[in-house]
């Protein structure tokens, strides 16, 4: 499954991680 993850902070870079690990594909996004 395909992810997108908005916000960088410490919360969504753990979910991504674990979403990851899990097998799926995460693409996080942060605005500057």
């Amino acid at each position: 499954m395909r992810v997108l993850i908005a916000g960088g902070g410490i919360g969504g870079l753990a979910a991504a991680l674990c979403l990851h690990r899990s097998g799926h594909e995460v693409t996080v996004f942060e605005s500057v």
